[in-house]
């Protein structure tokens, strides 16, 4: 049984990708796995055998390196680091004594290839630095509504801090006649529906609202399930008063008695307003696209050619000016 084992465990030991060796006090090899040799084969050249010091087949400064690593496991115990190969790989290597008989007779060691998992945990370092950097707001929110992640974007448009929101519920920035809303759209994506863009009110720290733009999709795990909801989030409160003001110059110019209206660089009307309809007696219909000239008395015409000039894409005319054109 005893010897069933450790041919299991021998068998283990030279199928595993993992480089594993052993030294004597001398640091010279007594055992390793095939999975060793093939990487000094590969990598130096050098064919191992049991009794070498392998390690000097490396540049004399890597070589002195080994020598402390193994003078540290002797000093100190069994410890673990992060090892950077002459090809730019990166091995996580496990030293430990080998005792027997409460006597220290040689060293292990372990090695395993972590190139890739350190990639992605800089790939994820890098994606993070970009969240925190991001203008927008950046907010994570489990499907409970429990916040779980907050950027320095959202510190900024909402005034909360990161410690102040974590694990509190989505809902405290939104007015409370609106949470229904966060609800509904929470169990649309949890239920499978796909990103969403939508307009909106929060609230800020201080209480005041503003207007925002989000976009929101579902984070799912390998299984598939929505384990996360993710929200970008915009403040658009500057845009929205424009629109209001624009909305707001609009209805004047409409609703006005005068007649106002634009044109273009060539002398096109452009725009057209009611009072211009009332005074004048053309409709927007017929006027528009159509040259200021028409409007213009005979002997005035100079006036009006300069007139554009002076105010380039405005003119708002004075009939009376020229007396009537029926």
């Amino acid at each position: 049984m005893l010897k069933h084992a450790e041919a299991n465990l021998a068998e283990l030991i030279e199928s595993t990708e993992e480089l594993i060796w052993s030294v004597d006090l001398d640091y010279r090899l007594i055992s390793f796995n095939l999975a060793l040799q093939q990487n000094i084969q590969d990598g130096f050249g050098v064919q191992l055998q049991p009794g070498m010091r392998f390690h000097e087949a490396l540049s004399p400064e890597q070589a002195a390196r080994w020598h402390q690593l193994y003078e540290r496991v002797l000093a100190e115990g069994p410890f673990r680091l992060e090892y950077t190969r002459v090809d730019g790989g990166i091995m996580e290597l496990a030293f430990n004594p080998i005792v027997v008989d409460g006597e220290t007779t040689g060293i292990s060691i372990f090695g395993k290839d972590i190139t890739e998992r350190k990639a992605a945990e800089e790939s994820r370092r890098f994606l993070a630095e970009v969240v925190e950097s991001c203008e927008e707001a950046i907010i994570t929110y489990a499907p409970s509504g429990k916040i779980l992640t907050w950027n320095r974007g959202a510190e900024t448009i909402y005034g909360y801090t990161a410690e102040e929101v974590i694990g509190k519920p989505l809902s405290m920035v939104f007015p409370p006649e609106r949470r229904e809303i966060l609800n509904r759209i929470t169990g649309q994506l949890l239920g499978g529906a796909p990103a969403r863009h939508l307009q909106g009110m929060n609230l800020r720290k201080d209480g005041s609202k503003m207007h925002i733009s989000v976009t929101t999709w579902p984070i799912r795990n390998l299984a598939g399930e929505v384990t996360a909801i993710c929200t970008i989030v915009r403040d658009v409160s500057v845009y929205h008063e424009a629109d209001k003001n624009r909305t707001l110059l609009a209805s004047v110019v409409e609703s006005s008695g005068d007649l106002i209206n634009t044109i273009g660089l060539d002398g096109a009307i452009t725009s057209w307003n009611p009072g211009a309809e009332r005074l004048m007696g053309y409709t927007s219909e017929e006027i528009l696209g159509t040259n200021v000239a028409i409007l213009v008395p005979p002997g005035h015409e100079g006036e009006v050619r300069a007139e554009p000039r002076k105010h380039p894409g405005r003119m708002r005319h004075r009939p009376l000016r020229y007396g009537s054109l029926a």
